[in-house]
């Protein structure tokens, strides 16, 4: 064998398949530093999991992996909580070195056990610390992988909705009226927005001000996310449902100012479901019921055309 002979064949993505991520499938010759985390993971999976077993055809996924109850709970989590970001891209240690400093940080030094002091036992208030560490890293790849399916899913309705609005507000411009539009979302850029919510950050989707005389109009759509790990700790799970999903919605404003202190402000909340179905509803998660993605763009247009607020908006006094 010659040192450019290559081990797997050309069809295939390098790497074990029993052990390489499958996103690895459709990158034939990308081979990044964590296909090898990924990997250490599987490894630590298969070396502690119940029962044992020699080999397995995919991965296997950290979520439905079972390990022996008589482990301390603090290194259970600490295992969950390890293979779960690991197994996130998004979340993993970069490199050997950054997971190296990631298990220290995670597993349990030695297994606590209980002594009689005076003094304060601050290598037991350590491992609780760690073991709220690791719950943390737990909660935060089940949030990724929930949000990043549930984005995925519903994308595709966000483009179409913020590309009626988009119409309706280059047609008014066309028509003469002052405004200054927002910028079209593509649907990555609909998942990246999503995604943020994560690091709980905000991030419009689309907004636009109608310019009047003494006055303006705006409507903003942002794009809110309700985390698996809120809702399993609100008890918002569904009898019957395997694990938490994320819920996806588009927070609806609309607000008028003008210069005689008037400040009118109408919104609504489009709770996005992941076969397409929009369920429009109104205040304190008061549900109106379902809609279509041209009932959302009609009810833009009556807004954008509502003549309470233009009439407001020609006046300073």
């Amino acid at each position: 064998m010659t040192s450019l002979e290559r081990l797997t064949g050309t069809d295939e993505a390098i790497g074990n398949r029993r052990y390489s991520p499958d996103v690895t499938m459709h990158r034939m010759e990308e081979v990044s530093p964590w296909v090898d985390i990924f990997q250490l993971a599987q490894l630590l999976i298969w070396m502690l999991k119940v029962p044992s077993t020699d080999a397995w055809d995919r991965p296997l996924d950290w979520r439905y992996v079972s390990y022996d109850k008589r482990l301390p709970s603090a290194l259970l989590a600490a295992i969950h909580g390890v293979t779960a970001k690991c197994c996130e891209e998004s979340l993993s240690p970069r490199d050997g070195g950054e997971l190296a400093t990631f298990l220290r940080q995670r597993i349990p030094s030695r297994i606590h056990e209980t002594m009689r002091s005076t003094s304060i036992d601050i290598e037991k208030i350590r491992e609780a610390k760690t073991l709220g560490q690791s719950l943390q890293d737990i909660a935060v790849a089940e949030d990724t992988r929930a949000v990043q399916a549930a984005a995925t899913a519903i994308a595709p309705v966000c483009v179409e909705i913020i590309g009626g609005l988009h119409g309706l507000v280059t047609s008014a411009a066309e028509l003469g009226l002052k405004v200054t539009p927002g910028s079209r979302k593509d649907a990555a850029e609909i998942i990246d927005i999503a995604m943020a919510r994560l690091r709980r950050h905000g991030i419009g989707m689309y907004n636009a001000t109608f310019q009047g005389t003494h006055g303006h109009l705006a409507i903003y759509c942002n794009l809110e996310v309700e985390l698996p790990s809120s809702r399993r700790k609100r008890g918002l799970q569904n009898q019957g449902e395997p694990e938490v999903s994320a819920i996806v919605f588009i927070q609806c404003t609309r607000v008028t100012e003008s210069l005689a202190g008037a400040t009118a402000r109408v919104e609504c909340q489009i709770k996005l479901k992941s076969d397409g179905t929009l369920i429009l509803q109104g205040g304190a998660d008061r549900q109106i019921g379902s809609v279509s993605i041209q009932n959302v763009i009609e009810m833009f247009k009556d807004w954008i055309e509502d003549p309470k607020a233009w009439a407001a908006m020609e006046r300073d006094r």
